[in-house]
């Protein structure tokens, strides 16, 4: 389980990233994040998102028509 599951379903591009930036800043090294996003531009904006930050991209999936994304700080 991880210790904070961001939801943004439903958010066009740009916003899922946005959320992701403001909702995971400052929680530290060696949490686990999860993504929940429906937008298909996720698919490249997460990962990026994730490699700029010196995150690790764990998992990613999709399920139901979601895009499950499974972050590793560092």
């Amino acid at each position: 389980m991880a210790d904070l599951v961001i939801d943004a379903r439903n958010l066009p591009c740009p916003e899922p990233v946005i959320k992701v930036d403001r909702e995971a800043n400052g929680i530290g090294a060696g949490r686990t994040i999860e993504v929940i996003a429906t937008d298909r531009g996720a698919i490249v904006d997460i990962p990026a998102w994730a490699m700029d930050r010196g995150y690790a991209l764990a998992e990613e999936f999709e399920q139901d028509g979601e895009f499950h994304f499974i972050i590793k700080t560092r």
